[in-house]
């Protein structure tokens, strides 16, 4: 089961991205026209969020000179830079082979393995060296921010946390289960949620927060309310910006009627305005439920996630998406590139002989 601290990490980052996506979505000129503006109002507050002290100089530092110039960010620990950071304005393809040059020297001039290069948008972690790689090879991952996609965005960013990058290596190798199917590892977390309801009545009568797993609109409602509190229309209009999706009237009053009625919100009038609204908050009682909530969904979410991976049979990274298959000796394998296909049916050729 995932810790109920993992849950509000991953919520506060969720809920951080969204804000400010939604500051450059009102503002895109002014970030295309601006690299320092993506750097100091998109990645730093970013990695505040992810709990780097961004005015720390001895961890995050702007001015750090290597051999091969000056990167606009180096997150470094203990006075050893362990990520390097280009940030590039709003627009730029960031894909292209000269800008990911320039990061990959930057990062071996240093001894720094891994390397990240940004729009704002746009995020790319890329393996700054790997014999026998070429670069455009070497791309581990790339995340839309506007998509917010979880959890593969929160998966992203949770690499280059503080509390984090000590182990990206391992948060990149293969992990855990490496033999178990999806439907094994959803069941496993079906399960273990399904025991914990029958120990402590989680969801009876009584306690229920009245949201089935299957139910995303009533859980999403209950992710906005535990940002902040919120009118019925705020929360119609946040659910519409954010999903691309329309939550009925229907839908939402009378889950929120039936959520005051059980004690897991209160309401009051706020008079301002032309229109006098009833803006709706958690209790404690509520927000306590809906963190229990959040990390049974979670678990489910992180299995499906988790079993979306496929295991490069050469170098052992993680490819969430676009994996490159070969049948060797009879069975079908997965590579992140196909220059890992090569280097291991060489390997295993010269093995033979």
């Amino acid at each position: 089961m995932i810790p109920i601290r993992d849950v509000r990490n991953i919520t506060k980052i969720a809920t951080e991205l969204t804000k400010i996506w939604e500051t450059v979505q009102a503002n895109m000129q002014y970030y295309e026209n601006s690299e320092e503006a993506v750097k100091s109002q998109i990645i730093i507050p970013i990695l505040k969020t992810l709990g780097w002290k961004t005015l720390d100089p001895s961890e995050v530092q702007h001015g750090y000179l290597t051999s091969e110039g000056i990167p606009d960010i180096t997150l470094t620990i203990n006075g050893k830079p362990k990520l390097i950071i280009e940030v590039k304005k709003l627009g730029i393809d960031i894909s292209q082979l000269e800008q990911l040059n320039k990061l990959s020297r930057y990062c071996t001039s240093e001894g720094v393995k891994y390397g990240v290069i940004t729009d704002g948008r746009h995020w790319i972690l890329i393996q700054a060296f790997r014999e026998g790689v070429k670069l455009a090879d070497r791309n581990l991952w790339k995340i839309d921010l506007c998509d917010l996609k979880l959890p593969k965005t929160i998966q992203f960013l949770q690499v280059i946390s503080r509390e984090k990058i000590l182990n990206i290596e391992s948060k990149l190798i293969a992990g855990s289960f490496p033999h178990q199917t999806k439907s094994d590892k959803i069941t496993e977390s079906l399960d273990e949620i399904k025991e914990e309801i029958g120990k402590n009545g989680i969801f009876s009568e009584k306690t229920s927060l009245g949201v089935p797993f299957d139910d995303f609109a009533k859980v999403y409602i209950l992710l906005l309310l535990y940002e902040s509190p919120s009118h019925g229309y705020g929360l119609m209009t946040k659910y519409r910006n954010r999903t691309g999706r329309t939550l009925s009237a229907g839908t939402l009053y009378p889950f929120l009627e039936y959520l005051e009625e059980h004690g897991f919100v209160s309401s009051k009038s706020n008079p301002t305005g032309k229109r006098p609204r009833r803006v709706v908050s958690f209790t404690e009682k509520g927000r306590k439920g809906a963190e229990l909530l959040f990390s049974r969904f979670a678990s489910i979410t992180a299995a499906v996630f988790e079993s979306n991976l496929q295991v490069c049979a050469s170098c052992g990274c993680k490819v969430y998406e676009g994996a490159h298959f070969e049948e060797v000796n009879s069975k079908k394998l997965a590579f992140c590139c196909h220059h890992c296909a090569t280097a291991y049916k060489t390997q295993l050729q010269e093995n033979i002989s």
